[in-house]
C-alpha cells in the first residue's frame, strides 16, 4: 500500500505501541531529521486541538483548506489543486493537515516517503452529535444552506452521507473490507489517539516528537451551543445512530480496545521515558 508508506522498512506503525514495547514504538515511528508528520483530520474528532499543538511544535506548518464559500460544485477541483499545489513544496514543510481522504493521503506519502501520518478517533455517535450541531453554527460557513437541507437532527443522522464517516476518510477505496483498513492503519499509520483518551493521546504524540510527555494546553474550535443546535442527549436513540455508523463503531473500538488492554503499561512506560527525558 502506497501510504503504508513511509520508508522502506519493515513493518512498523502504531501496532508497535500495543504488541511490543513504548520504546521500540517511539525508536521506529518517532521524529526523524527532514520527516513530514501530516495529521489526517477526520471532522469533530478534537483535531482542530490536536493540529494546533502539532502546528505549534513542527514548523514551517500548513493546513490544506478549501474555500466553501464558492460553492459545493467547486470543492472537488478546488481540493485537487490545494493538494497538487501542496505536493509540489511539500519539501518545504515540516508539518502539514487537511481534511484529507486516505487516497490523497496516500499521494502525499508516495511524492514524499518520509511521512509520518497520525489522525484521531472519537466515539461515533459522540462525533455524529458534535458534527451536526458544529454545521449549524456560523463557524460553518453554509450553514444556512446545512439548516435547509437537515431541518432535525434525525433528517441529518438518516442521511447516508452522514453515516461512518471516519471510515470513508480511512478506506483506500470504496467498500474496503473494515478489517483491510484497520490493518493499513496498525501498520502504516504512525500514531491514531482517541479523543475520549486526549490527554494521553498528546502525551504519547509528544513523546513522538522528542518532548517530553507534557499535557496539552489549546482547546480549539469548540462548538458553541446556541438554540439551533440544542440536543437532548437523553431523547436520542443511542442504539440506532451506533448501527447507522457500525464501520466507524468498529474501528473505534478496536483502537479503544486495544488502548484498554495496554494501559497501565502505557503509563507506567511514558513516566519512564518523561523522567528519562527530563534528566531526572
Amino acid at each position: 500500500s502506497p501510504a503504508a508508506g513511509s520508508e522502506k522498512r519493515e513493518r512498523m506503525g502504531v501496532g508497535l505501541l500495543f504488541e511490543e514495547s513504548l520504546d521500540r514504538f517511539l525508536q521506529e515511528e518517532g521524529d526523524t531529521p527532514g520527516a513530514l508528520w501530516f495529521f489526517q483530520h477526520i471532522p469533530k474528532t478534537a483535531g482542530s486541538s490536536f493540529r494546533g499543538e502539532l502546528a505549534r511544535k513542527l514548523r514551517p506548518s500548513k493546513n490544506l483548506v478549501v474555500d466553501y464559500k464558492q460553492g459545493e460544485e467547486t470543492l472537488q477541483a478546488q481540493r485537487e489543486a490545494v493538494l497538487q499545489g501542496f505536493i509540489a513544496e511539500a519539501e518545504n514543510y515540516r508539518f502539514a493537515s487537511g481534511h484529507v481522504q486516505h487516497p490523497a493521503v496516500a499521494r502525499i506519502v508516495e511524492a514524499r516517503p518520509n511521512t509520518r501520518v497520525v489522525t484521531m478517533l472519537r466515539d461515533p455517535v459522540q462525533r455524529l452529535i458534535s458534527d451536526y450541531r458544529y454545521q449549524l453554527t456560523e463557524l460553518h460557513p453554509p450553514h444556512a444552506e446545512f439548516r435547509r437541507r437537515f431541518p432535525t437532527f434525525d433528517d441529518y443522522a438518516r442521511h447516508p452521507a452522514s453515516q461512518n464517516k471516519m471510515y470513508k476518510f480511512l478506506m483506500a477505496r470504496p467498500r474496503e473490507p473494515v478489517g483491510s483498513v484497520i490493518r493499513r492503519m496498525t501498520d502504516s499509520y504512525s500514531f491514531v489517539g482517541l479523543q475520549e483518551k486526549y490527554a494521553l493521546s498528546f502525551r504519547l504524540m509528544s513523546l513522538l516528537l522528542g518532548d517530553a510527555a507534557e499535557r496539552p494546553s489549546l482547546h480549539a474550535r469548540k462548538t458553541p451551543s446556541t438554540s439551533d443546535n440544542a440536543l437532548d442527549p437523553d431523547a436520542l436513540p443511542i442504539a440506532t445512530l451506533r448501527g447507522y455508523n457500525h464501520l466507524d463503531q468498529v474501528i473505534y473500538d478496536h483502537f479503544r480496545t486495544l488502548f484498554a488492554h495496554r494501559k497501565r503499561e502505557i503509563r507506567e512506560a511514558l513516566k519512564v521515558v518523561h523522567h528519562r527525558r527530563l534528566g531526572a
